[in-house]
């Protein structure tokens, strides 16, 4: 009968050497293998049955159940069908990403995983595409929150954020300049200006636009999170501490701010504090590479003389 996810097993029959001859060596007829199927098991034959179906189904399995007991023969059956599947699902999930297909994004990172578990670039890859995904929420965020009538404003905001997601940042700067100029209430484009002021390592200037995002009504964990960057960048550490604090009350399980904390901590020069953060991430994302990065330059006598 079919499993969730239109998933079938199939034992291949004796004969299998005349539909894939390339493979006869290979598969063990013993061993099911997982298809995706519209239809039941015994309604399949071999002549219906294709490579496609075999690979869907062992990407859709593996990323659901990597323990399997017969995981392994299936990673190899993959890779032995599609030596480059690798990196080909890795590019079809960057694109899916660039179109802003999070969701089908991280269910092709899923899949690769459980095609691979060991591969550390994958999960740092799989980081990547969360981060893409999240900068697009706070824009969607901020983009949503303009009414009907903001047409204009919108049109603006759409074509700085893009400018600073690619990196022109003076550009950027130019066009919110121009804008706050004529509307200078509105708090999410003093968010802009302190990002870009921000990427751009003027860090005065970008804490200065944050406080005025929040003093607009913009205090939210992004805007707090940056600004506390700034803040840490010109040794305003306590009041970056506050600003940081306040953004982890409203998500306590964000890693960027839990790690912000962490170096925050590191530059106060208290090295336990900031490992406890860096290990606090990595116990919500085991594969986060800031954290990873700066709990390994800590070392045990840091820990003791902190």
């Amino acid at each position: 009968m079919p499993t969730k996810e239109n998933i079938v097993f199939v034992k291949l029959p004796t004969d299998i050497a005349r539909n894939y001859p390339h493979l006869y060596e290979f598969i063990q007829p013993d061993i099911p293998l997982p298809i995706e199927a519209s239809t039941e098991a015994w309604k399949l034959n071999t002549e219906t049955l294709t490579e496609e179906m075999f690979l869907s189904g062992i990407l859709h399995l593996l990323a659901k159940n990597a323990e399997h007991e017969y995981a392994d023969y299936y990673r190899r059956f993959m890779l032995k069908v599609r030596p480059n599947i690798i990196n080909e699902l890795a590019s079809a999930s960057l694109s899916k990403a660039d179109e802003g297909c999070f969701e089908l994004a991280l269910e092709i990172i899923d899949a690769l995983i459980g095609l691979s578990p060991e591969n550390e670039g994958i999960y740092a890859f799989k980081t990547s595409i969360l981060e893409k995904q999240k900068k697009k929420l706070v824009h969607v965020e901020l983009f949503e929150n303009f009414g009907q009538e903001d047409v204009v404003f919108k049109t603006d905001y759409a074509a700085v954020y893009n400018d600073i997601l690619n990196d022109r940042d003076e550009e950027a700067l130019l066009k919110i300049r121009r804008f706050i100029e004529r509307e200078p209430q509105m708090w999410q484009m003093w968010f802009l200006l302190g990002w870009a002021l921000r990427k751009l390592k003027r860090w005065e200037n970008g804490a200065a636009a944050f406080r005025k995002a929040i003093e607009l009504g913009g205090g939210n964990k992004d805007t707090r999170n940056e600004l506390a960057i700034c803040l840490m960048e010109i040794g305003e550490l306590k009041q970056a501490r506050r600003e940081l604090e306040k953004a982890l009350f409203e998500d306590p399980e964000n890693i960027k701010i839990i790690s912000n904390l962490g170096i925050l901590a590191l530059k106060s020069g208290n090295y336990r504090e900031a490992s406890g953060f860096f290990r606090v991430a990595l116990e919500i994302d085991p594969h986060d590479k800031i954290a990873m990065k700066y709990l390994e330059k800590i070392t045990d006598n840091d820990i003791e003389s902190s």
